[in-house]
């Protein structure tokens, strides 16, 4: 498994993303089958009207998720909120292109809980009251 990501955002986003990197590391070194997953961590208007993207690739082998957050939204947020919701947004997304698309030589459910785990480890899982009491510090 390879998972890697970039992102076409502005605000808190360009710096949060990449908190995910040892959290893919993890993930490729326990999980050692041909399957790529391509994250891209999208902030726009709502006006655009633009909506998250899944497709899988056959062919390559690659799952892409082009994941789009609410700039209208994020901009009100400070860093501890933003990174909260991000960790929501993409986890469920992750979980449902990983559940869509079936890949029989993965254990979705047991992924997604190691998954959620290291997510947690690097502060990206809090809970809301923990999530509050950072961005009143900030």
């Amino acid at each position: 498994m390879k998972m890697d990501a970039t992102c076409d955002a502005y605000s808190y986003v360009p710096e949060i993303y990449k908190e995910l990197r040892p959290v893919f590391r993890k993930a490729e070194e326990k999980y050692n089958f041909p399957l790529e997953i391509f994250t891209v961590f999208r902030l726009l208007s709502e006006q655009i009207n633009r909506k998250t993207k899944i497709s899988y690739s056959k062919k390559e082998n690659i799952l892409w998720i082009d994941l789009v957050v609410s700039g209208d939204k994020y901009e009100k947020l400070k860093k501890p909120e933003q990174r909260h919701d991000l960790s929501q947004v993409y986890f469920d997304t992750l979980a449902t292109a990983l559940r869509k698309y079936k890949f029989k030589e993965l254990d979705t459910e047991a992924f997604l809980k190691d998954f959620e785990k290291w997510l947690t480890e690097i502060g990206w899982r809090k809970e809301e009251w923990e999530v509050a009491m950072e961005a009143m510090d900030t």
